[in-house]
C-alpha cells in the first residue's frame, strides 16, 4: 500500500486532503505542522509522497524543506507543495 504524509494546518484541508488519498488506495499519516512532519519523519519509514503546505504555524513550509535537504533518509522523497494563498505570485523552488 502507497503512503502519503499530509502536513497542513487546517483540519478541515487536512481531513479533505486524508479521504481524498485513502479513496485512492494510500494510507494517510497527517501532520498539523512541519515539526511534527519533521519529527513523523525521522522516527517512521519513509512515505512513498509527501504534500506539504506553505503557509503554517511553528515550522512553515519553506524552512520544512531547508531542514529535510539535510537528511538524507528523506531529501529525496517526492514532494507536492500546497497553498491556499492566491496573492503570493509565486514560488521559489531550488534543487533539494
Amino acid at each position: 500500500m502507497k503512503h502519503a504524509l499530509v502536513v497542513e494546518d487546517d483540519p478541515q484541508v487536512r481531513t479533505l486532503t486524508q479521504w481524498i488519498l485513502e479513496s485512492e488506495g494510500f494510507h494517510v499519516e497527517l501532520a498539523e505542522n512541519g515539526k511534527v512532519a519533521l519529527d513523523i519523519l525521522l522516527d517512521q519509514p519513509p512515505p512513498d509522497i509527501i504534500l506539504l503546505d506553505i503557509n503554517m504555524p511553528v515550522m512553515d513550509g519553506s524552512e520544512f524543506l531547508e531542514k529535510i535537504s539535510k537528511e538524507d533518509k528523506i531529501k529525496k522523497i517526492p514532494l507536492v507543495l500546497v497553498s491556499a494563498d492566491v496573492e503570493r505570485q509565486s514560488f521559489f523552488f531550488s534543487e533539494v
